[in-house]
């Protein structure tokens, strides 16, 4: 189902297919947009004590420590969530290439569907690999459908104006940046207010997502063709491109000027700005000097006709290598500062902050003497139940030395 045909950029949200790709991309996104926000709170509401080898512990049991063992945990499978948000961009565009992108589309609403009505089946079991690798799987999806959407739309609208109706389309992502963080949140606060336990909390989340995603899936399946009557005739995609060369070859011109203003401001080796006639010839000696050409339009001459000059720009190779590897470095620059950054928020995403454990006994301030705890024993032992319930809680807390004596004192000092 590829175009052969363009569809200019006013008219392509008239057409139906326009508004069901956007709801396709919509739904898909509102989907994987919810469980990254979720992430690493539902890992540990769901598991809890499980992921530390305590299996019979629940999520409100656990200690200060426990939690942000299990919040370390929960960070990490964040990252790995957004490692296959990475893979998911390379491995389904190019599945898109031999499948189609409508396929593809089918691929994800459909195993998606199934992922997400298991969850719940496999948090009740306990299996934290089928768990993770089903959220891994559709975390791939989700970055997938952003990388194979720019395709989708040059199949069915040409590529003339795809840009343009792409950042058009993007406003579906803005939406399910909304209802996908929504109804997950929404639903989650609301089963807490009913009670539901935070193991079961997200169990009518994924229900309810696998129903945004048959949506996705109808609207898929709806697409058709582009109606004849949308399609751009031959002479007006001449007519525009024809338009659009000649306002790039202005201006490139003027780029090329700054360019050598700025690279004589910087006494850099510049050879000049060049004007010559259009010739083979002149292009091939050009490009053994390393120099930047451009064919541009140029006066009409007295004798009637009009021919294209060259505007050669060169400047020494040696500065622009130094450009190259400036450019290159800076994209390394940016990309290491972007993976810092998801990391960074990765283990910012906790359900608690980690709060030490609270104090169970006063340390003792003194030393008590021989005198004063056989005064203290002696008063004991006229409620020996009492100094029996306190000796039980001072072994079950593992208090010693003094301390101990200090607890039982105040503990026989209690009503």
């Amino acid at each position: 189902m590829i175009s052969q045909y363009n569809v200019h950029l006013n008219d392509a949200h008239k057409t139906p297919q326009f508004w069901m790709i956007w709801i396709v991309l919509c739904m898909n996104v509102s989907a994987g947009i919810g469980v990254i926000g979720m992430a690493s709170p539902m890992l540990q509401e769901i598991f809890a004590g499980k992921l530390i080898g305590l299996p019979d512990i629940g999520f409100n049991a656990l200690s200060g420590e426990q939690k942000a063992a299990i919040a370390a945990i929960a960070a990490g499978f964040t990252g790995l969530l957004s490692l296959f948000n990475i893979g998911g961009r390379f491995f389904w565009a190019s599945l898109s290439d031999h499948i189609g992108r409508k396929a593809t589309y089918y691929c994800f609403f459909l195993l998606a569907i199934a992922l997400y009505a298991l969850a719940p089946t496999f948090a009740s079991m306990g299996s934290k690999l089928l768990f993770v690798g089903a959220f891994c799987i559709i975390l791939s999806m989700y970055g997938g459908g952003f990388a194979t959407v720019p395709a989708y739309l040059a199949d069915m609208f040409g590529t003339q104006f795809v840009g343009a109706i792409h950042g058009r389309l993007l406003t579906a992502w803005s939406t399910a940046g909304i209802i996908g963080p929504v109804v997950v949140n929404y639903i989650r606060e609301f089963q807490l207010a009913a009670g539901v336990p935070r193991d079961q909390l997200y169990n009518t989340t994924m229900y309810i997502l696998c129903a945004m995603l048959i949506v996705g899936l109808i609207c898929n399946y709806l697409i058709k063709p582009v109606n004849p009557k949308w399609h751009m005739s031959q002479a007006d995609v001449a007519k525009l491109q024809a338009g659009l060369g000649q306002y790039s070859c202005c201006l490139a011109v003027r780029v090329l000027r700054h360019r050598l203003r700025r690279s004589r401001c910087e006494s850099r080796d510049v050879l000049g700005l060049r004007r010559r006639a259009a010739g083979m010839g002149c292009l091939d000696h050009a490009a053994e000097r390393g120099e930047d050409l451009l064919i541009g339009p140029s006066r009409r001459p007295r004798d009637g006709t009009t021919r294209p000059a060259v505007f050669a720009l060169a400047i020494n190779q040696r500065n622009q290598t130094r450009g190259f590897l400036m450019l290159r470095t800076t994209v390394c620059l940016a990309a290491m500062l972007l993976v810092a950054g998801s990391l960074h928020t990765a283990s910012a995403q906790t359900t608690a902050p980690a709060t030490p454990a609270p104090a169970t006994a006063k340390p003792s301030k003194m030393k008590l003497t021989a005198d004063r705890l056989k005064e203290m024993k002696a008063k004991w032992s006229q409620n020996k139940s009492k100094l029996a319930s306190c000796r039980k809680e001072v072994k079950s807390k593992g208090l010693a030395g003094d301390d101990r004596w200090f607890y039982i004192e105040d503990c026989m000092g209690k009503t």
